[in-house]
């Protein structure tokens, strides 16, 4: 019983400090803006920015996945609720580790997390919404895969767990079930389900806790002495189903726990005969018992049987012309454009998708200044300008360009073309859910790096000089072409009207914030609140109307 009471008084104690603890590791990796723009708390809600609803997508390893549409954008995502309420610590801290290593990562096969919305009790997760069932349900489909739809398939789940693994990451639970195609005819795979998922690298312990699926699970997780060579076992499990239909181990569980830590697997001939020699090799390489001797993440990409590598691209002049706009926008700007790119679809990005992974030539799933300027040789272009560019894609100033940061680039004009798309990146930047950006909750999301270009912004942006800008002139400004904010004369009032609506202004925001809904314009028609009172002006008494 005390140990139960300690438990959950730990519990309440890093309750408290749990957005803290993710914001420090998150912030390490990624950036401010990729923590403060997904994670939302109070007021912030789930239920305000998307419609929920009962249909069950499938169930990861904490919880049901269920479909909810986006209320501004419609778009489809999927939802993962985790349970706070009753945790011990040990289970909490796997949850803090799932959410810490999922805002994490950016990579084009790997699953993206949308939106965290944390409450007392829950910690809700939106990702987006793969419609293309999972790499099971395809081998059940098919019986079993050729030699190239193998091997492209295990390109693309390699390239996904050497970037986990160059991030100091291991999966822990990989199996056909956590491999998802992005549509019902593509073949593109994204890895999913983070809920085992550990923080590791060569300076630290080996890990102990026995985690994953036990058919996929490699002989040192048994053992509870692991690294993340465990994950390239796991592969190794999943290369011998798709080219064989069957698994390498299989029965009651107390025999696997003997076959697995032994090697012991049969290799039927009359499914084996057909199968080229450097795709058994493959196998054997990666279905090791000893996991020094088991071939790398990195190692078994560069296998004859993985010569797949795409040509490295040159971009063409085009793709340079929309680089250099880019660049020439403010950093505000082009933080706007990279919030923006949360809300596309993954069908969207097929092409930039594709770019980007011709030019990752190390495969580290992220894109070097010498790869970039490997891409762009073939462009008449100076030294300085191709610096510049890569600097303005750098947006957290890491020396690398991840998948997200390139996609933002590119997709710049989509993104200024798409009024709800602008709509839900406004709606990240309103932290508080007042309707209004001001200069603090703009800071809030971006940190203090654009702090006096924030202050610029709301400046020129604010017609009515209170401080706070409203929607439709957030609009107007993403939808410029030019890198700067025009404000037009002709949305200002006479200066008497001009102050009776910036009061009223001023009362809708801390009405707002303090959750008081008793004003609202739209609902009583009014578009504005300049326009709320120009009505109340012409409604009021000749006498009393000359007062103003």
């Amino acid at each position: 019983m005390g140990n139960a009471l300690s438990g959950r008084s730990e519990v309440r104690q890093r309750s408290f400090a749990w957005r803290e603890e993710i914001s420090k590791r998150v912030e390490a990796r990624a950036s401010k803006l990729s923590l403060s723009g997904r994670y939302h708390r109070f007021p912030k809600t789930l239920e305000a920015d998307y419609k929920c609803s009962e249909h069950v997508l499938g169930t990861g390893a904490n919880g049901k996945v269920r479909l909810i549409h986006n209320r501004r954008t419609g778009g489809r995502y999927a939802l993962k609720t985790l349970s706070l309420e009753a945790c011990f610590a040990d289970v909490l801290r796997g949850l803090e580790t799932e959410v810490d290593i999922f805002l994490s990562l950016d990579h084009p096969h790997i699953v993206s997390l949308v939106d965290v919305y944390e409450t007392r009790s829950k910690l809700h997760l939106v990702m987006e919404c793969l419609e293309g069932g999972d790499l099971c349900e395809r081998v059940i489909q098919l019986k079993r895969f050729s030699e190239d739809a193998a091997a492209d398939a295990l390109y693309q789940m390699l390239l996904a767990v050497n970037y986990l693994h160059q991030h100091d990451m291991v999966h822990c639970d990989l199996k056909p079930e956590n491999f998802l195609y992005d549509g019902p005819n593509s073949d593109h795979l994204k890895l999913a389900d983070f809920g085992l998922s550990r923080i590791w690298d060569s300076s630290c312990d080996s890990l102990a806790k026995f985690s994953g699926t036990l058919e996929y699970t490699a002989p040192e997780v048994i053992g509870r002495n692991y690294t993340n060579q465990c994950d390239v076992w796991s592969l190794g499990v999943i290369t011998f189903v798709l080219l064989t239909g069957d698994l390498p181990f299989a029965g009651p569980r107390m025999q696997l726990y003997e076959d697995i830590p032994a090697g012991k697997f049969h290799m039927p001939p009359a499914l084996w005969d057909g199968i080229s020699a450097e795709a058994q090799d493959f196998v054997f390489c990666l279905l090791q018992v000893d996991p020094n001797v088991r071939l790398t993440a990195v190692g078994a990409l560069n296998h004859t049987w993985m010569d797949r590598t795409p040509t490295p691209t040159k971009l063409s002049a085009r793709v340079a012309v929309d680089l250099g706009r880019y660049a020439q926008g403010s950093s505000f700007r082009r933080k706007c454009w990279s919030m923006m790119t949360w809300s596309l679809q993954s069908q969207s990005c097929t092409e930039l998708r594709d770019i980007f992974l011709q030019m990752d030539k190390s495969k580290s799933g992220v894109v070097t200044y010498e790869e970039f300027t490997d891409a762009l040789s073939g462009v008449n272009i100076t030294g300085t300008d191709i610096f510049k560019m890569f600097h303005a894609l750098d947006s957290n100033a890491d020396g690398i360009i991840e998948y997200s940061e390139f996609v933002a680039a590119l997709a710049a004009p989509e993104l200024s073309g798409s009024e709800e798309i602008i709509s839900d990146a406004f709606g990240r930047f309103d932290t508080a859910g007042t309707g209004f950006l001001t200069v603090d909750s703009l800071g809030e999301v971006l940190g203090a790096r654009d702090a006096e270009e924030v202050k610029t912004f709301v400046a020129e942006a604010d017609v009515h000089g209170d401080g706070m800008v409203g929607f439709d002139t957030f609009l107007g400004y993403m939808k410029q072409d030019a890198g700067r904010t025009a404000v037009s004369t002709s949305d200002r009032q006479h200066p008497r009207l001009e102050q009776c609506a910036k009061g009223l202004r001023r009362r809708l925001f801390i009405a707002r914030r303090k959750k008081v809904h008793n004003v609202s314009c739209k609902n009583m028609g009014w578009q504005n609140m300049s326009q709320m009172t120009l009505q109340r002006l012409r409604r009021m008494p000749i006498k009393m109307q000359a007062t103003y």
